[in-house]
């Protein structure tokens, strides 16, 4: 089975392609199985397994071309065609995708807009009975609309677009056609256009002409037509334009687009009542400025074979913005490396040091610390770990945090090596986890924790968690059982007090905590992903 695996942020070897990369060692350890992992920006593997931890080394490597434009996604659709299995793994990207079978994994959904209205009007009511009211979409790749010489609006595509077409019905004969100019500078190169279907290239090339809007029709090969939504590539020789102010990388410069019936000459048919009920594919437009812009998006999430959330409380999530349920994959957790050593007097918390979006609360935790040592409390150490984020309001934001530490035994790690982090959990005592405090869940649910892999990891190394009661937290821990939960900082500072001052009972929950820590170690996390995929490919489609 050919299996890809897209994450546009693979470079970056976070917790998310961590998780990517786990799925892809596991998938990859069959023979049978071809693992490719799908990515815009170079990466070395072997470096991205020696980081991560992962053997991915019978994955390969495949670099999409890099788009000038952050929400391009023309490139992973099309890859996407290649696979039997293509799972986009990529955080916050969802797009339509074409292989036989398709999944998106979740870390926290985005919020969809609504799907966009159905056609109007008389020739709208025809279409919808007859069964031809699917759209048409310029799904990636298009700049907004702009007026031309005599009047003509037109859209720039970038170097590479894609138009999603409506599905097709059985042996259907059509045709795409452009209406387009290159309107390129003499200095410019000429503008070539190569065109894909579903991934596969097209036998036909277009040497666009500079001056006037011309028409090229393209001929869809039916037996290269999907029942479903079909994916129309699109790649040109790019430019720059000439003034310093504009920045874009340019493709062509087109006018319309229309999706015409096609003759047994592959031509397009006489214009009549039934061409232009066929246009009504696409909302009854056949120019590019009025086609929708935006995909439907709630269809997307709709049209996977599967979601798979990293948590519970990601699921509900997806459930709500989405509409749609979605299976659990809990993040494999690497508790094999965490072991408890020496305790001494110490509390330990691991995140990120980075304002806004969801921060981890590092000032509240060191306020609830501070009263605790007002209190009488002698002999403890507050430890905090983590790096630091690139923008200029992170280091301002962990120079609160160290004035707010100064005059009390809080020391924070900048950067730890993973060993040093290792010998930090091996010695703390107890973990604390403030991630979401203050914040509405209802407004803002992604500013909370979506799971928890260092409260994980604090547990598989006998700190016992003493963590709000929120979000994935809860999911990890049971309160009085492997660890305590609190609602706000006083019942997090007398959660800690009794834990403080009761050995038996700190010991017995550090005990439970190892124990619960190994219901998200690897074994489970691919026994599960087995059991999903094993699933998935029993469905026919």
């Amino acid at each position: 089975m050919k299996i890809g695996i897209y994450n546009r942020w693979l470079h970056t070897m976070g917790g998310g392609e961590r998780y990517m990369g786990t799925i892809a060692e596991a998938l990859s350890i069959d023979a049978a199985n071809q693992v490719e992992l799908l990515t815009d920006n170079e990466v070395d593997l072997a470096d991205l397994g020696k980081h991560l931890n992962l053997n991915l080394s019978s994955c390969q490597l495949r670099l999409l071309p890099l788009s000038s434009q952050r929400e391009n996604m023309a490139a992973p659709m099309a890859a996407s065609a290649d696979y039997d299995l293509f799972i986009n793994a990529s955080h916050l990207d969802l797009f339509p995708s074409f292989a036989k079978k398709n999944v998106v994994a979740v870390y926290f959904p985005a919020q969809l807009p609504p799907s966009p209205p159905p056609p109007s009007g008389t020739m709208g009511m025809v279409a919808r009975i007859l069964g031809l009211t699917a759209q048409a979409n310029l799904y990636s790749g298009f700049y907004a609309v702009e007026r031309g010489a005599g009047n003509v609006l037109f859209r720039w595509s970038a170097e590479r677009a894609a138009i999603i077409l409506p599905p097709a019905p059985s042996g259907s004969r059509m045709i795409a056609q452009f209406i387009a100019s290159s309107s390129r500078p003499a200095d410019a190169p000429d503008c070539i256009v190569r065109f894909t279907l579903n991934g596969k290239p097209l036998d036909d090339e277009w040497d666009v002409p500079r001056d006037g809007f011309v028409v090229h029709n393209l001929f869809l090969p039916p037996e290269r037509l999907f029942a479903g939504r079909n994916l129309l590539g699109i790649e040109c020789t790019p430019f720059q334009p000439s003034t310093a102010a504009d920045q874009r990388t340019l493709g062509m410069a087109a006018a319309q687009f229309n999706l015409l019936p096609a003759g047994a000459d592959g031509q397009p048919v006489k214009d009549s009542f039934i061409t232009r009920l066929f246009r009504r594919r696409y909302a009854g437009s056949n120019t590019l400025w009025h086609l929708q812009s935006v995909l439907d998006l709630p269809a997307v999430a709709r049209s996977m074979d599967a979601v798979w959330s990293i948590s519970r409380y990601t699921a509900e999530w997806v459930k709500r913005y989405w509409g749609r349920d979605s299976e659990l994959l809990y993040p494999a957790v690497d508790v094999d490396s965490f072991a408890p050593g020496e305790k001494a007097n110490q509390i330990i918390s691991v995140g990120r040091f980075f304002a806004g979006s969801h921060n981890k609360k590092h000032d509240v935790m060191v306020r609830a610390f501070r009263g605790m040592c007002d209190g009488g409390l002698e002999g403890w150490e507050f430890h905090l770990v983590g790096s630091v984020g690139r923008e200029p309001e992170d280091a301002a934001y962990l120079d609160q945090v160290k004035k707010l530490a100064e005059g009390y035994p809080v020391f924070i790690h900048n950067s730890l090596p993973y060993s040093d982090l290792l010998a930090q959990y091996a010695r703390s005592k107890i973990f604390w986890h403030a991630t979401g405090y203050g914040e509405d869940t209802e407004q803002h649910p992604e500013r909370f924790e979506h799971f928890g892999i260092t409260t994980v990891e604090a547990m598989a190394a006998a700190c016992v968690p003493v963590v709000i009661a929120a979000a994935g937290q809860t999911e990890i821990v049971t309160d009085g059982e492997n660890g305590m939960l609190w609602q706000n900082p006083a019942e997090m500072q007398a959660a800690t007090l009794r834990l403080i001052y009761d050995d038996a009972l700190c010991s017995r929950l550090a005990t439970k905590a190892i124990e619960r820590s190994r219901q998200f170690d690897k074994a489970h996390t691919v026994a599960k992903l087995h059991e999903l995929v094993g699933g998935l490919l029993q469905v026919k489609d």
